[in-house]
């Protein structure tokens, strides 16, 4: 072997070498690219106690993902583009004509082979691997570009500013939709616990949600009227036990006010005997059926009110919001050493039952074995109204079908209680 043959060995050798370096390179920068901005946050924190030092590093990384991109892109494009020249420069020995074209074509080829596809796939799949490994060189090799990666991030804001594109001030921000998919994969996981996901969802909703959502309708809402004595007052009071009680005058479509039942137990026991209750009365405060609930708590945390009276677009009473109302929207069913949990049904015996009128009627069909038709009435209370066509008093009786409706408990204009009992034979209608 001559020193000329020897010098081409060498220099074959050296080129091949240097191939893998760059295609390695690529495929590094390219995997890098997929792994950084798809591994799920839920699967990061799980680094955070099993191996401190990496999820720091990552978490720095990841903290500004434009810088990144500009790093992982600068690597990638330097790789790619010393590939393109050594193939060019290979078959413009190899071949007379057409070497350009050839070497454009098979460098392309590879590049998108060894370069692009074969790494992003491994680092999709084996995200949380790829990124454990590559959080290393990829910091020292930001470190090392950072006055390349300062000017070209400089003219690439430049010339969007040229086209009127401004940049945002997040590079990288998750939208509601992205962030629930988050938290339900944290879920799944077992990163987030599930009250903790409900809560997390139940605070996005509580903004789509109105004060009409979480109100109790005026119907169910215990009230006074203006006119009665401080011997009533105190009786009604032992009895419903609320904190804060609406009071009306006529009519219960005219709120006038809020009384708390401290400012009367506080003077009560000042004075002694009888007190002129209407003094200690608050001001309402009205809120729109269309308000935000989380508008709404802000409004009443920053008067410092816990009762709100919502009001339709007539101008009528519709209901009652307070603070409580608002919250168990968020965390569910709250019940204080006051509230009894109501039964909707409670049996007396094999053909007798004692149902509330809050009952929803396919549910009280379910229950009687009936298909009574539920687009005219939601609830039980709403379908004796109908039956009777007036305001029934407490024991008049209905009978509809194989059905026996007797009403139990009225309050004010409202039924609250009706007792169904199964007659032999018969037959319900629909």
């Amino acid at each position: 072997m001559n020193t000329s043959e020897k010098e081409a060995r060498e220099e074959t050798v050296d080129v091949l070498v240097l191939l893998v370096i760059l295609f390695s390179m690529s495929a590094f920068f390219s995997g890098s690219e997929t792994a950084f901005f798809s591994v799920p946050l839920a699967r990061l924190n799980s680094l955070r106690e099993t191996s401190p030092s990496t999820y720091e590093r990552i978490a720095r990384l990841r903290s500004d993902p434009k810088r990144l991109i500009i790093t992982v892109l600068i690597g990638g494009e330097i790789a790619n583009i010393s590939i393109s020249s050594i193939f060019t420069s290979l078959f413009s020995r190899l071949m007379e004509q057409g070497s350009e074209v050839t070497s454009l074509i098979v460098s392309t080829c590879a590049i998108l082979m060894f370069g692009d596809l074969i790494p992003k796939s491994i680092a999709f799949v084996h995200g949380i691997n790829y990124v454990r490994v590559a959080s290393f060189p990829l910091t020292f090799f930001m470190k090392v570009i950072t006055p390349v990666r300062f000017v070209v991030e400089k003219i690439s804001s430049g010339i969007l500013y040229l086209f009127g594109v401004r940049e945002p001030s997040e590079f990288l921000y998750f939208s509601e939709s992205k962030f629930r998919t988050l938290v339900d994969e944290g879920e799944k996981s077992g990163e987030v616990d599930r009250a903790e996901s409900r809560l997390i969802h139940n605070i996005f909703e509580l903004s789509d949600k109105v004060a009409r959502d979480a109100m109790t309708p005026v119907n169910d809402v215990f009230m006074v009227e203006k006119g009665i004595s401080f011997g009533e007052l105190l009786r009604l009071m032992k009895i419903y036990r609320h904190s804060r009680i609406p009071v009306y005058e006529g009519s219960r479509n005219n709120v006038v006010g809020i009384l708390y039942f401290k400012d009367i137990l506080k003077h009560a026991k000042e004075k002694g005997g009888d007190v002129d209750w209407l003094g200690y009365v608050r001001e309402p405060y009205f809120v729109p059926e269309t308000k935000s609930l989380s508008d709404l708590l802000n409004e009443m945390q920053r008067r410092k009110i816990h009762m709100s009276v919502v009001i339709s677009e007539y101008g009528t009473v519709s209901g009652i919001v307070t603070m409580e109302d608002i919250l168990e929207e968020l965390f569910g069913e709250i019940r204080d050493e006051y509230d009894v949990e109501e039964k909707l049904v409670i049996p007396i015996d094999e053909r007798t039952k004692i149902v509330s009128a809050k009952l929803p009627v396919d549910e009280f069909n379910r229950i009687f074995g009936v298909s009574i038709d539920d687009d005219e009435f939601d609830t039980v209370g709403g379908l004796v109204l109908h039956l009777f066509g007036h305001l029934p008093k407490r024991g008049e009786k209905v009978k509809f079908g194989n059905l026996e409706f007797t009403v139990e408990r009225v309050q004010g204009i409202r039924i609250h209680e009706v007792r169904v009992r199964t007659l032999g034979g018969g037959k319900s209608g629909n």
